[in-house]
């Protein structure tokens, strides 16, 4: 378990670090990220970075009260899903 805490300057830098940070520490885990189609613009640009790595991105859509429907999340996960 990590005994350290890293501070970040805001939310999109915490975003950020944490997508880019979990995929790329995973990433001989697995190479699949799974995420909706709402999230804040900062995760976006986190799962673009990820795509130059050989990552792949599933953008889950929600419905008229931005929920994703458990079973699309469901159906999106593999044994190569990291996160």
């Amino acid at each position: 378990m990590p005994r350290e805490v890293v501070f970040t300057s805001g939310g999109t830098r915490s975003q950020q670090s944490c997508g880019q940070g979990c995929g790329l520490g995973r990433q001989g885990a697995g190479h699949r990220v799974i995420t909706s189609s709402v999230e804040h613009h900062s995760v976006g640009h986190a799962m673009r970075y990820l795509e130059k790595f050989g990552f792949e991105i599933v953008e889950l859509p929600v419905d008229r009260y931005g929920r994703v429907d458990p079973d699309d999340v469901e159906a999106a996960i593999t044994p190569k899903t990291i996160l």
